[in-house]
């Protein structure tokens, strides 16, 4: 999957580094944004690299890339609170880019969480709605989430499907990965 801002491009760029946490801030037609690097992709995690995870910050808050183990913990250093997040976008099935989502909707239920919640979307690769049922039938009730919080959306890469939102674009195509894996 390619997550780009909607309008316009790059027009100035940096990066931090701190600790295992990458920041790259840009500026895509004078709105802000920013790109945390929380894992950079490794199914055996380090003390120095977790599993795959990028959150894009934009004013329509933070859109999350893969949700690898170690993902909230990630968020946390990085500032970004878990419950903010709008809208997240998985690649493929391998455990290190989509077993985060398990604790994700586990803490999600939590009342303190679930009170700041706002509804937000999974999308990816055909078969994520019954990869999401199965985790919830495996765990019930554990991941149960109330009625209208959670969307599923499947890509069909054969499509090459676009999302449109106010503040980025999603388009995505088949990768040599897996089966089901998106670029």
């Amino acid at each position: 999957m390619i997550c780009v801002p909607s309008v316009g491009t790059m027009m100035t760029f940096y990066k931090v580094i701190t600790s295992s946490l990458v920041l790259l801030k840009f500026i895509a037609d004078g709105e802000p944004m920013r790109l945390v690097i929380l894992g950079s992709g490794t199914a055996i995690p380090t003390v120095d690299r977790s599993s795959p995870a990028l959150a894009l910050v934009t004013d329509g808050g933070p859109v999350l890339l893969d949700f690898g183990p170690g993902t909230l913990r990630q968020l946390r250093r990085a500032g970004i609170p878990h419950h903010a997040i709008h809208h997240i976008f998985i690649a493929h099935f391998h455990p290190d880019h989509a077993a985060g989502l398990i604790h994700l909707l586990f803490a999600t239920r939590n009342p303190v969480i679930l009170s700041k919640r706002n509804p937000f979307s999974i999308a990816g690769p055909l078969g994520l709605s019954s990869l999401l049922d199965e985790l919830q039938h495996a765990y019930a009730p554990a991941l149960s989430l109330p009625p209208g919080i959670l969307q599923v959306t499947e890509l069909d890469p054969l499509e090459r499907e676009m999302l449109s939102h106010p503040h980025f674009k999603v388009f995505c195509a088949h990768a040599k990965h897996s089966p089901e894996s998106l670029a």
